[in-house]
């Protein structure tokens, strides 16, 4: 008959101490639910809700994770707008779903004598008949881990906070990077948009904003218990109930390196095939498109959530340095104003990289990436500049001198001849005509000395002509 059980839970992934909870107890009990997390992006941090068990009744589950998923669910949710509200279910219709998910499943009895486990039942009814069953969801201080975990500090009379205030956490970027992997698509997102609140220094309190973390800190905490106030553990005893399979980031993710990989191209591509004047342009295109999609993002969530304020990640994403550049033609392109103008959009991200060790917000890999990509630009432009613009007009230079020569020459007599007409227009006077004359004779000594020597010709000609004849 042992063996006989022990297969049946080993197929079915049960614990043996999964049927405490079929059991009627003699009085109530409650019990913290944790649910690992699963492969969806919204199963990232993993779920906890609180459980119910009475003699009279089926085991109940007060759920604060519920959200209606709609339409405009998302667009409120990246506004930080999102409303979130607390259900009650049976626990197998409850436990039903992530079964399906294959998320593993633990419990944790609190150490409750049968007064403080009415309480939180009486509390949880409470919220759920009255305006406090809706609440905003916020990820970091809202959700349903720090909803519980605020119940049992109020049950505990603030021992539990006490407890956790006293003791070192992680940051709030630090849980996200071990949730999500630290170079992923999503944690470099998250980054993105984060602001240096992310990077502060936290209290086990303040860092209990996941299911798993409130686990932790059931696990280490004491409370004062009984009629003599004596420290006992808050969790009196805990089970597995289902063993799910590991969820975690197993896949690389390559899309973060491949984007890189693909922009690096384009940057690189002129260096190889530098003749070609139009690379260097569409580079910056390019360069601008990128800090203008970016700076937008962290200004609209920077706008909406004030954990995304005062992102020092703007300053790599500055694009409006880019503009007079874009705005150039061919030819002024390759003037030393555009340097000037791609110098200061580099000097933004470089400030960031330079300020980094007196700020908390972490800024890597964004800012040294945008400083790369300007400095692979500036030095597109200077290898062009010299190699092909200059070489271009000194091979001009030399191929024709005496052609340069003559039109600087007939410039100077062009300006010299308007200035003179301009003078026989607006003024009158022997002197002004005199003055005219012997302008005039000063641009023209050749053609006068070449017109005289044309009547004499003939003239000699002509007699040489009638001395043979004679």
């Amino acid at each position: 008959m042992i063996i006989f059980f022990t297969i049946f839970f080993n197929f079915f992934n049960f614990s043996p101490q999964a049927a405490e909870l079929e059991i009627n107890p003699s009085a109530k009990q409650a019990w913290v639910i944790i649910i690992e997390p699963g492969s969806h992006l919204f199963t990232k941090f993993g779920h906890s809700a609180f459980v119910i068990l009475s003699s009279e009744k089926e085991p109940m589950v007060y759920d604060f994770g519920n959200f209606i998923y709609d339409d405009k669910f998302l667009h409120e949710f990246f506004k930080g707008k999102a409303h979130y509200f607390v259900d009650k279910k049976a626990f197998s219709e409850f436990i039903s779903t992530y079964k399906k998910e294959k998320r593993t499943i633990r419990l944790y009895q609190l150490n409750f004598h049968s007064e403080k486990v009415v309480a939180l039942e009486q509390k949880l009814n409470k919220i759920l008949d009255s305006s406090e069953k809706f609440y905003l969801y916020h990820h970091f201080k809202k959700n349903c881990a720090t909803q519980m975990r605020n119940l049992i500090s109020t049950l505990t009379k603030g021992e539990f906070r006490a407890f956790l205030a006293s003791r070192k956490g992680p940051t709030w970027r630090r849980s996200l990077d071990k949730a999500l992997g630290k170079y992923t698509s999503m944690s470099l997102g998250l980054k993105l948009i984060l602001a240096g609140q992310m990077d502060k220094k936290r209290t086990m309190w303040d860092g209990t904003f996941m299911p798993l973390h409130l686990e932790k800190a059931l696990k280490i905490s004491s409370i004062k218990q009984g009629y003599f106030g004596q420290l006992r553990p808050l969790v009196k005893t805990s089970i597995l109930f289902y063993q799910g399979k590991d969820h975690g980031n197993s896949e690389t993710d390559l899309f973060p390196v491949f984007f890189a990989g693909i922009v690096l191209f384009f940057f690189l591509l002129p260096f190889f095939w530098f003749k070609n004047l139009f690379l260097t342009k569409f580079d910056v295109l390019l360069l601008f498109f990128l800090q203008s999609f970016f700076a937008l993002a962290l200004l609209f969530f920077g706008y909406h959530l004030e954990i995304c304020a005062w992102n020092i990640n703007f300053l790599s994403f500055f694009p409006l340095f880019l503009i007079p550049p874009l705005l150039a033609s061919r030819q002024s392109f390759y003037q030393l104003k555009t340097l000037v103008f791609l110098c200061l959009s580099l000097s933004l991200p470089l400030l960031a990289v330079l300020i980094k060790p007196w700020i908390v917000q972490n800024t890597f890999p964004f800012s040294e990436f945008m400083v790369v990509l300007h400095l692979l630009i500036i030095g597109q432009w200077l290898l062009k500049y010299h190699f092909l613009i200059k070489n271009s007009e000194k091979a001009v230079l030399s191929k024709s001198p005496t052609q340069s020569q003559s039109r600087e020459f007939s410039d100077k007599a062009a300006k010299k001849l308007a200035t003179v007409e301009n003078i026989e227009k607006g003024e009158t006077g022997n002197e002004i005509k005199k003055t005219n004359l012997e302008t005039k004779n000063q641009i023209e000594p050749k053609e006068r000395e070449e017109q005289a020597g044309r009547k004499e010709l003939p003239v000699f000609d002509q007699s040489s002509s009638d001395h043979e004849n004679s």
